[in-house]
């Protein structure tokens, strides 16, 4: 694998998250970018401080992000978003209880 020289990591820089030479444009924007289909020129124009060669560098570098990817051990197995919540915020929220009393 040819070494990265345009990715940088900082831990006072976007959370120690990979970026493109040390501004706040993470690998991971950027990858997300190509997959999602947008050409070099299109992210180009959205991020105009960006270079060619910076999307191609973190396009490289996206088979090996796995390290990237945080998990903590308190993240695991957490509810999801409505499960637990009163039926009144379900209804505030939009949840599957949303009916008041008595109308269903």
């Amino acid at each position: 694998m040819p070494k990265l020289t345009r990715i940088t990591r900082d831990a006072r820089v976007m959370g120690g998250k990979p970026c493109i030479r040390g501004m706040r444009v993470t690998v991971g924007t950027v990858v997300g970018l190509v997959a999602a289909g947008h050409t070099t020129e299109e992210i180009l124009r959205q991020y105009p401080y960006l270079e060619a060669a910076d999307v191609a560098e973190a396009a490289a570098r996206a088979p090996d992000r796995g390290d990237d990817q945080r998990t903590s051990k308190r993240s695991r197995g957490r509810r999801r978003p409505t499960e637990g919540r009163h039926r009144e915020d379900a209804f505030f929220l939009g949840g599957a209880a949303s009916q008041p009393r008595g109308t269903a």
